[in-house]
């Protein structure tokens, strides 16, 4: 049994008008009918590995859900302290960034003076 697809062409080639692929508004019509009918989704071969991942990703939320359930409940203050340390840590590492890349002495110092300070903070948040 031949496609409907090549049906379609078959008569659309033996039509006295070869200058186009149909000849006439209805071949056309019955090629891309045909074709929609019978083509498979584009999505189809796809569906499964996105199921797959999408399983998956809601298993590792539910995992993350259940790790972040399990630890201790912050006071207010010990979540402003942690905040802060974050915050400290992160200034922390730009200076010490600005440090190595820097060309400037009196920047230079100036930068070393800040890391100073941040490293008394941090021992004093600990």
């Amino acid at each position: 049994m031949t496609s409907p697809a090549k049906a379609v062409e078959q008569s659309s080639r033996a039509s006295a008008n070869n200058r186009c692929r149909f000849s006439t508004a209805n071949e056309r019509f019955l090629y891309y009918t045909l074709l929609r009918r019978y083509a498979t989704c584009h999505t189809e071969s796809m569906a499964r590995g996105w199921e797959s991942k999408d399983v998956e990703s809601q298993v590792d939320a539910a995992e993350e859900r259940a790790r972040i359930a399990k630890q201790p409940k912050l006071t207010a203050e010990e979540a402003a302290r942690h905040r802060e340390r974050d915050s400290l840590e992160l200034s922390r590492k730009r200076v010490l960034h600005d440090i190595e890349t820097s060309r400037n002495p009196g920047y230079r110092a100036m930068l070393e003076a800040a890391l100073k300070h941040l490293d008394e903070k941090l021992a004093a948040l600990k």
